[in-house]
């Protein structure tokens, strides 16, 4: 369930839980500031990423319309760079993409569209020179506030 206040009054909600049988179950409850953002902002547009290279976040932030860009620096001819993004789910799917430096998805990509609490990207460099490359990490889907925190780490190897 996803629900906005957007009256700027405080609002009560009621959750009720009803079955016929008695079982034990959990709920998740989290209340967001749709507009909150990380210690990161503005990095919202490939044009405009996180200036200095970033291998790893953690505690950060994305909602609709406010993707992040992050600098990953350059992977050399042959390597292959991994990208690693951990967060809830069930509070708003996050969806990555490995870029070049223009905002465009790198040839081969692989992952980074999945249904679970990680997303999991990898490009080889198969170019036979070093390319810069950028993390796109973005909220997937639409709603009036879909505010969800995630971590990320990068890896590198031949």
């Amino acid at each position: 369930m996803s629900s906005a206040n957007q009256t700027g009054a405080d609002a009560t909600w009621t959750v009720e839980v009803l079955s016929d049988t008695c079982f034990e179950y959990d709920i998740l409850w989290d209340v967001v500031d749709c507009d909150a953002d990380d210690a990161f902002e503005d990095n919202d547009t490939a044009a405009a990423p996180w200036p200095t290279i970033k291998r790893s976040g953690t505690g950060l932030r994305v909602h609709d319309g406010d993707d992040d860009y992050f600098r990953l620096g350059t992977v050399p001819a042959g390597q292959t760079v991994t990208l690693t993004v951990d967060f809830r789910h069930a509070l708003g799917d996050i969806d990555a993409d490995l870029e070049d430096l223009n905002g465009f998805d790198l040839p081969g990509l692989t992952g980074g569209a999945g249904v679970t609490d990680q997303e999991v990207v990898q490009w080889t460099n198969t170019t036979g020179a070093s390319v810069d490359v950028l993390a796109h990490i973005f909220h997937f889907g639409f709603s009036t506030c879909l505010n969800n925190t995630y971590d990320f780490s990068v890896s590198t190897a031949p």
